[in-house]
């Protein structure tokens, strides 16, 4: 009887273990909401650190342009993630097809450009919306629209902002 019982619920037993373990693999790794955000750290570190050397500093911080052939040699180089994001070895910044980075002036976040829709982020972000970082360092999404609708994560939300 035992035997019969053992049978009859292993495939029972190893259906469950299926349905627990797939999604563990499945789309592991950071999200690529995740790496844009840190590919902007990395970007925003390397203005800071070009500023410095140049001796800028936050009190007289102008918008002065500045290059990715300037910070080429601030970024970390010869890594792009399973998004194309990342640092070629040459310190040029990968875009994909969905998002453009774009470095801005000093004083001004860099920001992400996404050139498709992107639905899985926790709202979902159309082709046209920006991702940057105010000036406390806090994510900002921005929609296109009139007025641009802007969200803010705060307190592991999204809260929705005035409009710019």
């Amino acid at each position: 009887m035992n035997n019969k019982l053992l049978i009859l619920l292993s495939p029972v037993v190893v259906g469950l273990f299926v349905a627990i373990a797939i999604p563990n693999f499945v789309g592991g790794g950071p999200s690529k909401l995740s790496s844009i955000l840190a590919m902007l750290r990395q970007i925003d570190g390397a203005k800071h650190g070009w500023a410095e050397q140049h001796g800028f500093t936050n009190s007289i911080l102008p918008l002065h342009e500045i290059t990715q052939h300037d910070i080429a040699p601030l970024l970390a180089r010869g890594y792009v993630d399973r998004f194309g994001f990342g640092v070629d070895t040459n310190g040029y910044i990968c875009s994909s097809k969905d998002v453009l980075f774009e470095i801005n002036p000093l004083g001004v976040s860099p920001t992400a450009i996404f050139l498709r829709e992107y639905k899985r982020a926790p709202v979902p972000l159309p082709a046209g919306a920006v991702i940057k970082f105010d000036q406390e360092g806090m994510e900002e999404y921005i929609l296109p629209g009139r007025p641009p609708i802007i969200y803010r994560w705060i307190n592991q939300q999204f809260v929705q902002a005035s409009s710019e």
